[in-house]
C-alpha cells in the first residue's frame, strides 16, 4: 500500500485523489502547505502549490513530487519534479502518472501520425514497465478526417482514432466498431465511425482534447493520447524548384514532383504545442519519432511551435525509426542518412541520439507494384548516419505481408534494450 501526500490549500483535491486510488488500497493524506507535511514518510507527493512550494518539497527529498496546476513547466522540471500536470488535468491521466511514478515505469513518448504511430504503439504497449504517451499529428486534411475538419472546424480525428485503438484494452468488438467505415449513405460514405465518435465527443465536452480523453476512457486505453496542438493549422511545403504546396495531402501526394525535393515545411497559421505534450516530453525517458512519412508524419510535428524547444530541453533520449520505403514527391531517392539529416536540421545538433533502420533486403511480395509507383526500400547507410553524429543500428523490422509495413513485435524487440537503458 502506498501513502500519497496531497499538498494543497484545498482539501477537495485530496478527496478527489482518494476516490481515484480507493480501489487500489492506497492511503491519501492531506496537508494544506509544504511546511505542514514536515518530514512525514510518504510514497509520493502530489503538490498543487506555487513553484517555491514545489521546490521546498523536492529539496527535502522525502518522496518524488508530481506538480499539479499552472506551474512553469521548464522551471518545475529543472527543480526536479517527476511529472508536472497542467490544469485541467484528466482523472485517468493523473491516475496513470501516479502508478507510473510509484512503479518506476519508464516514460516513453511517441511522436508521429498515420499507420506508423499506431504500429509502434501496438508493439511498445507489450513491454512491461513502460508508460506510453502518443503525440499525434494534427495537420491531416484527407479522407474522413479532412471532411470533418472542413465541415466542423475540428482537428482531424483519424490518426487520433488509430492511436486510441492501438492502446485500447476494450473488447475487440468495440475496437472493430471504432474502425468501421461506412460504404454508403448520404454524408456517411467513407466516414469511419470512430472519427464520428471523436467528433461527437468534441462537441459534447467542449474541446477536442477533452473529447479524445473521453474516448480514451471509453476504450480504457493503456497510456495517454494527445494531439500535438489544440490549434488548427495547415501544412505547407516549399520545393527545390520553386513553388509552395498547401495541405498535407498535396505535400505528401505530389507524384508529379518525384524529382523535386522538399526544401522546408511549416504550418499556417502558427500553432503551439499542447501544454500536456510539452510536459510529457520534458518528463520522458525516451522520445520516439516515426515510423511514418518523413515530412507529413514526423517533421510536421516538429513544425508545431514549441515542439523542438521541448525536445532540446528534455532529459530523454530521442530516437528515430526510419521509414521502410521512399515516397514519391516527399522522399524520392532518400537514403536513411537523408531522413536523419532532415531531422537533425530541424532539431539542431546533439538532440537526436539514435536511428533504427530496417534491412533494405526484406521480402516484399508487392515490390513490383511499389517500384512502378516510384517507391523503393530505403538504403540503410549506417556509416553516413554515424557521420552526422547520430547512433544507428540495422534490424529486421518489416512485416511478412504483401504491403511494406513495420511489424509491431519486431519493432518493439529492436527498441526493447534501448527503452530499458533509457
Amino acid at each position: 500500500m502506498a501513502v500519497l501526500a496531497v499538498v494543497s490549500g484545498e482539501r477537495g483535491l485530496a478527496e478527489q485523489v482518494s476516490e481515484l486510488v480507493a480501489r487500489f488500497g492506497d492511503e491519501v493524506k492531506w496537508f494544506p502547505s509544504p511546511s505542514a507535511l514536515g518530514t512525514e514518510a510518504v510514497s509520493l507527493i502530489l503538490a498543487r502549490t506555487d513553484l517555491d512550494g514545489v521546490t521546498e518539497l523536492i529539496t527535502r527529498g522525502t518522496a518524488p513530487v508530481i506538480a499539479l496546476g499552472d506551474v512553469n513547466l521548464r522551471a518545475a522540471y529543472a527543480a526536479g519534479v517527476v511529472y508536472a500536470m497542467p490544469e485541467p488535468y484528466h482523472p485517468r491521466e493523473l491516475l496513470s502518472q501516479i502508478h507510473a511514478t510509484l512503479a518506476r515505469h519508464r516514460r516513453v513518448v511517441c511522436l508521429g501520425g498515420g499507420a506508423g504511430l499506431s504500429t509502434i504503439l501496438l508493439g511498445l504497449k507489450r513491454l512491461r514497465g513502460t508508460h506510453l504517451t502518443a503525440v499525434v499529428n494534427v495537420c491531416d486534411d484527407g479522407g474522413s478526417s479532412g471532411r470533418l475538419r472542413e465541415e466542423l472546424g475540428i482537428l482531424p480525428p483519424g490518426d487520433i482514432r488509430r492511436s486510441l485503438v492501438a492502446l485500447s484494452s476494450a473488447p475487440r468488438l468495440m475496437n472493430d466498431l471504432m474502425e468501421y467505415r461506412f460504404a454508403g449513405g448520404a454524408g456517411l460514405k467513407d466516414h469511419s465511425l470512430g472519427n464520428l465518435l471523436v467528433a461527437a465527443l468534441d462537441r459534447m465536452t467542449g474541446s477536442f482534447s477533452d473529447g479524445v480523453r473521453a474516448m480514451g476512457d471509453l476504450l480504457n486505453i493503456q497510456g495517454i493520447v494527445l494531439p500535438a496542438s489544440d490549434g488548427l493549422g495547415q501544412l505547407c511545403a516549399e520545393r527545390d524548384e520553386g513553388g509552395v504546396v498547401h495541405g498535407e495531402c498535396r505535400v505528401g501526394g505530389a507524384r508529379e514532383a518525384r524529382a523535386r525535393r522538399i526544401v522546408r515545411i511549416w504550418v499556417e497559421p502558427r500553432i503551439a504545442v499542447h501544454p500536456s505534450v510539452e510536459s510529457a516530453i520534458l518528463a520522458a525517458d525516451l522520445v520516439t519519432l516515426g515510423p511514418g512519412d518523413l515530412f507529413t508524419s514526423v517533421l510536421v510535428n516538429l513544425a508545431v511551435e514549441g515542439m523542438t524547444e521541448a525536445l532540446r530541453a528534455t532529459r530523454a533520449r530521442v530516437a528515430y525509426v526510419c521509414n521502410l520505403m521512399t515516397k514519391p514527391g516527399e522522399t524520392a531517392d532518400y537514403a536513411a542518412s537523408d531522413h536523419v539529416r532532415a531531422i537533425v536540421e530541424a532539431l539542431g545538433p546533439g538532440v537526436l541520439h539514435h536511428a533504427f533502420l530496417s534491412r533494405p533486403d526484406f521480402e516484399l511480395p508487392g515490390a513490383a507494384e511499389y517500384a512502378a509507383q516510384g517507391q523503393h526500400p530505403v538504403t540503410a547507410d549506417v556509416s553516413v548516419v554515424h557521420d552526422l553524429g547520430v547512433g544507428a543500428s540495422m534490424h529486421d523490422l518489416a512485416s511478412r505481408s504483401y504491403f511494406a509495413r513495420h511489424d509491431p513485435e519486431l519493432l518493439a524487440e529492436a527498441l526493447r534494450a534501448y527503452v530499458a537503458g533509457a
